[in-house]
């Protein structure tokens, strides 16, 4: 039977081959060619800070839920995590690697997963609501009306559940239950405070504009002539499509939806292919740098520790 991993690859493959159909690899080929160096370093470099942000932003909601890491244990472990994601080494995935390391001890691993359930739903929603009000205060006609709705009843939807999930489930399960204070423990991942909401919120954003300038970068290297502005109320979505864990790192899922919303009025076919070609590029350095943090602090010696831990603790 094959494993979700072959599933995802097998899409990946079937998604490039419809994109591939279209273009023109002659054309494609010399596009690639002519992109400069310095729209690859940047971008590299861009990416990787990019991470570090989002690293900061999942350490501080650990620690909201009383994981008491370090930062440079989140850095190590998140990085190790992105390197797990590329390769698939092991049979736990990177996510759940990163929840079972940063919890530790036994009794937090169900924490530390939650840590980063939310940290993945906090980032869909700060992203689809950056692509809302860019939408609102840029442009009616990038994007249609219902991808625009579907990203405003996105973020409206994780926002709300944020907030009263973890009151129902504090409120259904009563107090004599021996669930009941692992439920206050994990609710405790999705954090109300203020304080915490205002900083992971803050580098979210910064993280998720970053990530839209590196659009921008890539234009430019790629002779097209697009706005921040336009990418402001585009790349939102098509990050969210690409985050869908359906495909090999986004691969063919983020080339048609660069195709989908670049062609032809931004770009052509090629450039649009070339657009997800420098963003994987990206990707894969990034998680390279991860896998060699992961060698150097020792990070990727304990996946077989947590493969372990996670099959003998069965499901949360």
């Amino acid at each position: 039977m094959l494993s979700r991993r072959h599933l995802k690859i097998i899409l990946s493959l079937l998604l490039v081959g419809f994109v591939a159909r279209s273009v023109d690899f002659a054309k494609l080929a010399q596009i690639i060619a002519g992109i400069p160096l310095w729209t690859i370093v940047v971008l590299c470099g861009g990416y990787f800070v990019g991470q570090l942000l989002s690293s900061i932003k999942w350490w501080i909601l650990a620690r909201s839920c009383h994981i008491e890491a370090t930062f440079i244990e989140a850095f190590r472990i998140y990085f190790a995590a992105m390197f797990v994601n590329l390769a698939g080494v092991g049979t736990v995935g990177g996510d759940v690697l990163r929840g079972v390391l940063i919890g530790n001890a036994r009794s937090k691993r169900a924490v530390g997963v939650a840590s980063v359930v939310a940290d993945r739903l906090h980032g869909l929603a700060v992203l689809a609501g950056l692509g809302t009000v860019s939408v609102g205060l840029f442009s009616h006609e990038v994007l249609p009306s219902y991808l625009s709705l579907m990203l405003c009843g996105l973020g409206g939807s994780i926002i709300l559940g944020w907030f009263l999930v973890p009151l129902v489930v504090a409120i259904l399960l009563p107090r004599e239950s021996r669930y009941h204070s692992k439920a206050i423990e994990i609710a405790r991942a999705f954090p109300t405070h203020p304080r915490t909401i205002a900083s992971i919120t803050g580098i979210s954003l910064l993280f998720h504009l970053t990530q839209i300038a590196l659009h921008l970068c890539m234009a430019y290297g790629l002779g097209i002539e697009v706005s921040m502005t336009t990418l402001m109320t585009i790349v939102p979505f098509v990050n969210i499509v690409s985050s869908l864990p359906i495909s090999w790192q986004g691969l063919g899922v983020r080339e048609n939806a660069y195709r989908f919303f670049f062609v032809p009025a931004i770009c052509s076919t090629e450039q649009a292919v070339a657009f997800g070609a420098l963003w994987l590029l990206a990707v894969t350095t990034s998680a390279l740098l991860g896998g060699l943090i992961g060698v150097i602090t020792g990070a990727l010696s304990r996946v077989e520790e947590a493969e372990q831990s996670e099959a003998a603790a069965g499901p949360l």
